[in-house]
Protein backbone atom coordinates (compact mmCIF):
# COMPACT_ATOMS: atom_id res chain seq x y z
CA UNK A 1 0.00 0.00 0.00
CA UNK A 2 1.14 3.50 -0.70
CA UNK A 3 2.13 5.27 2.51
CA UNK A 4 -0.08 8.29 1.83
CA UNK A 5 -3.14 6.00 1.59
CA UNK A 6 -2.59 4.49 5.02
CA UNK A 7 -3.14 5.80 8.49
CA UNK A 8 0.20 6.67 10.01
CA UNK A 9 0.02 3.96 12.68
CA UNK A 10 -1.29 1.22 10.36
CA UNK A 11 1.42 -1.19 11.57
CA UNK A 12 -0.10 -0.96 15.06
CA UNK A 13 -3.77 -0.92 14.05
CA UNK A 14 -3.89 -3.78 11.53
CA UNK A 15 -2.86 -6.49 14.04
CA UNK A 16 -5.55 -5.25 16.45
CA UNK A 17 -8.20 -5.52 13.72
CA UNK A 18 -6.99 -8.97 12.63
CA UNK A 19 -6.35 -10.45 16.09
CA UNK A 20 -9.80 -11.81 16.96
CA UNK A 21 -11.08 -12.52 13.43
CA UNK A 22 -14.30 -10.64 14.20
CA UNK A 23 -13.83 -7.64 11.88
CA UNK A 24 -15.60 -8.07 8.58
CA UNK A 25 -14.75 -4.75 6.92
CA UNK A 26 -13.21 -1.35 7.45
CA UNK A 27 -14.87 1.62 5.78
CA UNK A 28 -12.87 4.77 5.54
CA UNK A 29 -12.59 7.93 3.55
CA UNK A 30 -11.67 9.77 1.73
CA UNK A 31 -9.09 9.24 -0.98
CA UNK A 32 -9.95 11.13 -4.15
CA UNK A 33 -9.91 8.11 -6.52
CA UNK A 34 -11.10 5.65 -3.82
CA UNK A 35 -9.48 2.32 -3.00
CA UNK A 36 -10.25 -1.30 -2.13
CA UNK A 37 -8.08 -4.06 -0.73
CA UNK A 38 -8.54 -7.38 1.04
CA UNK A 39 -6.09 -8.48 3.72
CA UNK A 40 -6.24 -11.41 6.15
CA UNK A 41 -10.00 -11.84 5.90
CA UNK A 42 -10.90 -8.14 6.13
CA UNK A 43 -12.26 -5.92 3.35
CA UNK A 44 -10.78 -2.40 3.35
CA UNK A 45 -12.83 0.07 1.34
CA UNK A 46 -12.02 3.75 0.97
CA UNK A 47 -14.79 5.95 -0.35
CA UNK A 48 -14.04 8.31 -3.19
CA UNK A 49 -13.79 11.96 -2.23
CA UNK A 50 -17.18 13.48 -1.67
CA UNK A 51 -16.72 16.67 -3.65
CA UNK A 52 -14.68 16.93 -6.85
CA UNK A 53 -16.62 19.76 -8.43
CA UNK A 54 -20.08 21.30 -8.39
CA UNK A 55 -22.95 19.47 -6.72
CA UNK A 56 -24.89 17.29 -7.01
CA UNK A 57 -23.22 15.36 -9.85
CA UNK A 58 -19.81 15.43 -8.13
CA UNK A 59 -20.98 13.99 -4.84
CA UNK A 60 -20.15 10.52 -3.52
CA UNK A 61 -22.10 8.48 -0.99
CA UNK A 62 -23.28 4.92 -0.44
CA UNK A 63 -25.68 2.70 1.42
CA UNK A 64 -24.08 -0.46 2.78
CA UNK A 65 -26.00 -3.66 3.55
CA UNK A 66 -24.71 -6.89 5.06
CA UNK A 67 -26.70 -10.03 4.36
CA UNK A 68 -27.08 -13.03 6.72
CA UNK A 69 -24.17 -14.79 4.97
CA UNK A 70 -21.94 -11.74 5.72
CA UNK A 71 -21.70 -10.61 2.10
CA UNK A 72 -21.57 -6.82 1.83
CA UNK A 73 -23.41 -4.84 -0.85
CA UNK A 74 -22.33 -1.25 -1.42
CA UNK A 75 -24.97 0.72 -3.31
CA UNK A 76 -23.07 3.76 -4.57
CA UNK A 77 -24.47 7.07 -5.74
CA UNK A 78 -23.00 9.69 -8.05
CA UNK A 79 -19.21 9.13 -8.09
CA UNK A 80 -19.36 6.10 -5.80
CA UNK A 81 -19.60 2.81 -7.70
CA UNK A 82 -21.63 -0.18 -6.58
CA UNK A 83 -19.52 -2.99 -5.18
CA UNK A 84 -20.22 -6.48 -3.84
CA UNK A 85 -17.77 -7.78 -1.24
CA UNK A 86 -18.15 -11.52 -0.76
CA UNK A 87 -17.53 -13.19 2.56
CA UNK A 88 -14.16 -15.00 2.36
CA UNK A 89 -13.42 -16.77 5.63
Amino acid sequence: MEKELCIHNAAEILPVLEKNANVLAVFQGHHHPGNYSFRNGIHYWTMKAMIEGSLPENNSYAIVEIDPKLNIAIDGYYNCEDLDLLYKR
